[in-house]
């Protein structure tokens, strides 16, 4: 009994000690990502993944930081790791569907066309949108190509980008 008390204890230690360690490299990798230095900043995401396989949030960041490295393969593959553990992630959903975009994937579309409506960030609603705009230009659908132009017109009326695509 008392083995079984002390075994629960370490248990528990063991899991906020892990738990303290996550949190701390989420922190320093937030402060790297802010200091414009991803190199390190993916050195600690990899160290949450090490504590946490399964870290949501880790995954993600990784996958923006090869996106913004245009290494549109790496990205696409840590944000399907994101969103496998949290299909919630509207920007994730959003990354990835430009992504696969970039990489002529057709399932581009159905990402984009899901995460569009609901995506809080006024940028990356934009550029999903022009994306969305031009699958639809090019498929030859200009109802849909359309409907998105309006959407994006409403959203930001002064934007040069949008009014002459």
């Amino acid at each position: 009994m008392l083995l079984t008390s002390a075994l629960a204890v370490m248990a528990a230690q063991t899991g906020t000690t892990r738990a303290a360690g996550i949190h701390d490299h989420l922190r320093k990798a937030a402060e790297y990502l802010k200091a414009n230095d991803p190199n390190s900043a993916v050195k600690e995401f990899d160290a949450v993944l090490a504590l946490d396989p399964k870290n949501a949030e880790a995954f993600a960041n990784l996958g923006v930081i090869a996106f913004f490295l245009h290494n549109y393969k790496n990205a696409s593959q840590y944000l399907r790791s994101a969103l496998a553990i949290d299909p919630s992630l509207a920007k994730t959903q959003a990354l990835l569907g430009i992504c696969e975009r970039k990489l002529g994937q057709p399932s581009a579309q159905a990402l984009l066309e899901k995460s569009f409506p609901g995506l809080k960030d006024k940028n990356l609603q934009i550029q999903v949108g022009m994306e969305l705009a031009s699958i639809y230009d090019q498929q030859g659908n200009l109802d849909r190509t359309a409907s998105v132009m309006r959407s994006l017109v409403d959203l930001d009326p002064d934007n040069v980008e949008i009014l002459y695509m």
